[in-house]
């Protein structure tokens, strides 16, 4: 996977109805775009090109979790995102708000596979309540769903050799954020490792520059920090943070994503922009 220092496009995402959504990007209009866009579980979705800087996608599936790609073909700039439809009404003003990120912890491979630590960014202020379902891919209609006011939950009652999927919505008493979908595994061969080498390679007063060490398994990784609304996607190890205010603390999270979905454990780093 090769590394990149150019900056990358922001997107943001607007659901019209629970099945469509649109985005923007802080491109050119004239350029040419390739958007491609898949349903993570079955890899169903498509591929197409515009000149504009935003774009509508249609037909999607309530409640499934979608990872979205933007392609610029004149400088190759590019970026990408995921999303999760849900079940809001049409036209209403303002979306609902979204989780930062959702991560896992897993047992080392010398302890019972048989759980798994969820853990999330807090959401609102006190009195948030944290709704967590999850389900075994190969038994999808065996739902538990747990709610609870802390930002993380262990899953001890899974069976080794599976993948799960997992989704988290909060709620702070202005309604229900967009689900945050994951998918986690008790298999250890199929699951990326947590990330490694997280570093800053270099850093201003508005920007930050970091690098990790690629993983075998992962076909991308999901990046982010916190003052971020959704995490980033994309193929490189380097990431480069702009715009950012000078004397600043960011937490930085990468985690990576295997060809499956499955994610890998996360790694943060706490750094400081210049003053």
């Amino acid at each position: 996977m090769k590394s990149h220092t150019e900056d990358r496009f922001v997107i943001s995402i607007t659901q019209i109805t629970p099945n469509s959504v649109k985005f923007e990007w802080n491109g050119i209009k004239g350029y040419e775009y390739v958007i491609s866009f898949e349903e993570w579980l079955t890899g169903e979705g498509g591929t197409y090109t515009t000149t504009n800087t935003s774009s509508v996608i249609n037909g999607l599936e309530l409640g499934r979790r979608y990872r979205l790609s933007i392609f610029e073909t004149f400088t190759g700039k590019r970026a990408g995102t995921t999303f999760v439809p849900y079940d809001a009404n049409p036209g209403e003003p303002g979306n609902p708000k979204k989780i930062q990120y959702l991560i896992f912890n897993y047992p080392s491979q010398t302890q019972p596979q048989n759980f798994i630590r969820a853990s999330w960014a807090k959401y609102g202020d006190k009195g948030t309540v944290y709704t967590l379902s999850y389900y075994m891919v190969s038994a999808p209609g065996i739902v538990k769903e747990v709610t609870i006011t802390e930002n993380e939950y262990t899953a001890s009652d899974l069976q080794s050799g599976q993948d799960y999927v997992f989704t988290l919505r909060a709620d702070s008493g202005t309604g229900p954020t967009e689900p945050l979908q994951g998918k986690a595994s008790t298999d250890v061969t199929r699951r990326p490792d947590v990330t490694s080498g997280l570093r800053v390679l270099a850093k201003d007063k508005t920007f930050i520059e970091m690098g990790w060490y690629p993983d075998a398994r992962a076909a991308y990784y999901e990046v982010t920090h916190n003052q971020k609304e959704r995490t980033d996607t994309q193929t490189e190890t380097t990431v480069r943070f702009e715009g950012l205010t000078p004397a600043t603390r960011y937490m930085v999270l990468v985690f990576p994503v295997s060809q499956e979905g499955i994610s890998g454990g996360g790694s943060f780093a706490e750094v400081f922009t210049t003053p």
